[in-house]
Protein backbone atom coordinates (compact mmCIF):
# COMPACT_ATOMS: atom_id res chain seq x y z
CA UNK A 1 0.00 0.00 0.00
CA UNK A 2 1.27 3.34 -0.63
CA UNK A 3 0.79 6.65 1.72
CA UNK A 4 0.84 10.19 0.38
CA UNK A 5 0.12 12.56 2.88
CA UNK A 6 -0.70 16.16 1.86
CA UNK A 7 -0.76 19.51 4.30
CA UNK A 8 -1.66 23.26 3.49
CA UNK A 9 1.01 25.85 3.81
CA UNK A 10 -0.03 26.41 7.73
CA UNK A 11 0.90 23.13 8.87
CA UNK A 12 4.37 21.47 9.11
CA UNK A 13 4.19 18.54 7.36
CA UNK A 14 8.30 16.91 8.13
CA UNK A 15 8.65 13.77 7.01
CA UNK A 16 8.82 12.97 10.99
CA UNK A 17 5.71 13.75 11.35
CA UNK A 18 4.04 12.10 8.23
CA UNK A 19 5.83 8.80 9.29
CA UNK A 20 4.20 8.79 12.90
CA UNK A 21 0.60 9.15 10.95
CA UNK A 22 1.86 6.71 8.74
CA UNK A 23 2.61 4.16 11.40
CA UNK A 24 -0.41 5.10 13.26
CA UNK A 25 -3.01 4.48 10.14
CA UNK A 26 -1.53 1.39 9.29
CA UNK A 27 -1.96 -0.10 12.60
CA UNK A 28 -5.80 0.97 12.95
CA UNK A 29 -6.35 -0.25 9.57
CA UNK A 30 -4.06 -3.34 9.59
CA UNK A 31 -7.36 -5.38 9.23
CA UNK A 32 -7.51 -3.97 5.51
CA UNK A 33 -3.97 -2.73 4.56
CA UNK A 34 -3.79 -5.96 1.97
CA UNK A 35 -7.13 -4.90 0.12
CA UNK A 36 -5.94 -1.17 -0.15
CA UNK A 37 -3.52 -0.31 -3.44
CA UNK A 38 -3.04 3.76 -1.38
CA UNK A 39 -4.24 5.79 1.20
CA UNK A 40 -4.00 9.20 0.32
CA UNK A 41 -4.21 11.87 3.99
CA UNK A 42 -5.12 15.68 3.57
CA UNK A 43 -4.84 18.17 6.42
CA UNK A 44 -5.95 21.43 6.48
CA UNK A 45 -5.77 24.29 9.47
CA UNK A 46 -9.42 25.56 9.22
CA UNK A 47 -8.63 28.20 12.14
CA UNK A 48 -6.25 28.43 14.44
CA UNK A 49 -5.52 25.57 16.29
CA UNK A 50 -8.31 23.50 14.44
CA UNK A 51 -7.97 21.04 11.52
CA UNK A 52 -9.49 19.39 9.20
CA UNK A 53 -8.11 15.99 7.90
CA UNK A 54 -9.51 13.54 4.74
CA UNK A 55 -8.41 10.22 4.73
CA UNK A 56 -9.12 8.28 1.27
CA UNK A 57 -8.48 4.67 0.78
CA UNK A 58 -8.42 3.49 -2.87
CA UNK A 59 -9.04 -0.41 -2.83
CA UNK A 60 -8.15 -2.57 -5.72
CA UNK A 61 -10.40 -2.92 -8.08
CA UNK A 62 -12.93 -0.81 -6.72
CA UNK A 63 -14.65 3.31 -6.10
CA UNK A 64 -11.83 4.91 -3.36
CA UNK A 65 -13.55 5.68 0.52
CA UNK A 66 -13.46 8.61 2.23
CA UNK A 67 -13.72 10.26 5.36
CA UNK A 68 -13.40 13.63 7.63
CA UNK A 69 -12.70 14.42 10.66
CA UNK A 70 -12.42 17.85 12.68
CA UNK A 71 -10.17 18.58 15.64
CA UNK A 72 -7.54 20.34 18.03
CA UNK A 73 -4.51 18.56 16.56
CA UNK A 74 -3.21 17.40 13.24
CA UNK A 75 -2.46 13.48 14.63
CA UNK A 76 -5.98 13.79 16.89
CA UNK A 77 -8.00 14.77 13.51
CA UNK A 78 -6.06 12.37 11.21
CA UNK A 79 -6.39 9.34 13.84
CA UNK A 80 -10.24 10.61 14.27
CA UNK A 81 -10.54 10.01 10.47
CA UNK A 82 -8.57 6.95 10.82
CA UNK A 83 -11.06 4.71 13.00
CA UNK A 84 -14.23 6.02 10.95
CA UNK A 85 -12.01 4.90 7.94
CA UNK A 86 -11.47 1.31 9.58
CA UNK A 87 -15.28 0.94 10.29
CA UNK A 88 -16.12 2.04 6.62
CA UNK A 89 -14.37 -0.60 5.13
CA UNK A 90 -15.35 -2.55 8.08
CA UNK A 91 -18.78 -2.14 6.79
CA UNK A 92 -18.05 -2.07 2.72
CA UNK A 93 -16.01 -5.33 3.12
CA UNK A 94 -18.38 -7.16 5.04
CA UNK A 95 -21.17 -5.64 2.38
CA UNK A 96 -19.20 -7.66 -0.10
CA UNK A 97 -19.29 -10.57 1.70
CA UNK A 98 -22.75 -10.84 2.24
CA UNK A 99 -23.47 -10.10 -1.49
CA UNK A 100 -20.88 -13.12 -2.54
CA UNK A 101 -22.58 -15.53 -0.48
CA UNK A 102 -25.86 -15.35 -1.35
CA UNK A 103 -26.74 -18.25 -3.96
CA UNK A 104 -28.33 -17.10 -7.04
CA UNK A 105 -32.31 -17.00 -7.12
CA UNK A 106 -33.23 -16.77 -10.64
CA UNK A 107 -34.72 -19.47 -12.24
Amino acid sequence: MDFQFNTDNNIDGTQEVADSIEAGLRSTLSRHVDQLTRLIVHVREETDDRYTATVEARIEGQQPQAVTADGGSVEGVVMEAGDKMQRLLTSHFGKLERRQAEPDTIG
